[in-house]
């Protein structure tokens, strides 16, 4: 009878040093982790690094309040003529028959998609009838 005993590391070099002693494999494929370095303040001349936490949030607060500036509240006279247009329609509307509305239901598509208020055709149709 012949015993074959197997090699207790991996011998391959691909995996050799990626699987630690206790046979996880956590760390594959993982970077080791740098610290961030500190900011630096923008300004002329240049000032040193923002290390502690409070010069970085008064960094950070003077950048936002750089880069987002308050919007301009003018009024735009275009604006104001198209809200005040009346959009809905200025004729009357005709009178209509129960009849002539249970046809115009009953030829409704029921794959179209519903509009705004999702109320689809189907859901008209499958309404009891009185």
């Amino acid at each position: 009878m012949t015993c074959v005993t197997l090699p207790s590391q991996p011998t391959s070099p691909l995996l050799n040093g990626m699987i630690n002693p206790s046979g996880n494999h956590s760390n594959l494929g993982k970077k080791p982790r740098t610290p961030l370095p500190p900011i630096r303040k923008n300004s002329t001349p240049p000032e040193p690094w923002a290390k502690s936490d409070s010069e970085k949030v008064e960094l950070f607060a003077t950048h936002l309040a750089e880069v987002f500036t308050p919007h301009d509240n003018t009024w735009d006279s275009d604006v104001d003529k198209k809200l005040a247009t009346n959009t809905q329609p200025s004729g009357n509307l005709h009178a209509f028959t129960l009849n002539e509305l249970k046809q115009v239901i009953k030829q409704l598509n029921p794959h179209k998609t519903p509009r705004s208020d999702l109320i689809t055709a189907l859901m008209i149709q499958e309404m009891p009838p009185d």
